[in-house]
């Protein structure tokens, strides 16, 4: 693993989304003991069409390593927004034949709906999947099939030292603290939303170690208007459509990790 990109996820919850995520991030890098030993480097701030000359230190990151003399694949897992690689292609376009690309994001194919991580930058989304960049999407229908207990997730990641307590205790403090704030989150999962959660980003993870050769298709690379719908299909080439993460392969191989490497902390 070379680096975690700190992402902007939107304005929904104020304009510093991408510090806050970086601060977040470095916050369970130093719990995980590897401060120092995986870099964490700031992303775009915010969407391409609202900034769209903005620089970005992710996006440089990209370009050096995609252009790296390296015979080992290059794989970038991106579980929110485009718009750091978006601008990486714009500034060097030839690294798109030196890496592949998986995204959990996009909505239900063919015809698009509202999708959060494409929503908050359809420009950045709609340059990536018209590059030449080898291309894999998890979209909603196949990301919202990762659930799982409230329960489970209590029990395996309690065993995981401090990194696992935390991990669960902010989930459950964040989701109550957007229900008392009456935020946008509160009113879109209802929170408490019964006895289970679905977490997206562990589908992406699972991908990069096993491309589940049986489990996609492909499709002709889609072309998004600014409500998510898909405008048109794009034939000039395909990209891969998973249909399905298995969730306990993704789960199982997480919290194994965690409870071999941290599990004597507790």
């Amino acid at each position: 693993m070379k680096t975690i990109i700190a992402a902007h996820f939107g304005e929904l919850r104020g304009p510093n989304s991408m510090e806050e995520s970086y601060a977040e991030i470095c916050k369970i890098v130093d719990l995980m003991g590897f401060t120092g030993k995986v870099p964490v480097i700031k992303g775009a701030k915010r969407s391409i069409d609202k900034a769209p000359d903005q620089e970005s230190a992710s996006a440089d990151f990209i370009i050096e390593e995609a252009m790296r003399d390296d015979p080992r694949p290059l794989i970038c897992a991106f579980i929110r927004p485009l718009t750091d690689l978006a601008i990486a292609i714009k500034k060097e376009p030839r690294i798109c034949g030196r890496m592949s690309v998986i995204w959990t994001g996009g909505p239900c194919f063919p015809d698009g709906s509202w999708e959060y991580n494409l929503n908050n930058d359809i420009d950045a989304a709609n340059c990536v999947l018209l590059s030449d960049v080898p291309f894999s999407m998890i979209n909603i229908e196949c990301y919202d099939h990762m659930q799982i207990s409230l329960a489970e997730l209590q029990d395996r990641l309690s065993q995981c030292g401090k990194v696992g307590n935390y991990l669960f205790e902010q989930l459950i403090e964040g989701n109550y603290r957007n229900c008392a704030n009456n935020s946008w989150q509160a009113t879109r999962t209802q929170w408490p939303m019964g006895e289970s959660w679905c977490i997206v980003d562990v589908s992406a993870v699972a991908l990069a170690l096993d491309p589940l050769h049986y489990n996609y298709e492909w499709k002709p690379v889609p072309f998004y208007s600014k409500d998510c719908h898909i405008f048109s299909e794009r034939l000039a080439r395909p990209i891969r459509f998973y249909n399905a993460i298995d969730p306990r392969y993704a789960y199982n191989d997480l919290f194994a990790k965690l409870k071999i490497v941290y599990g004597d902390q507790n």
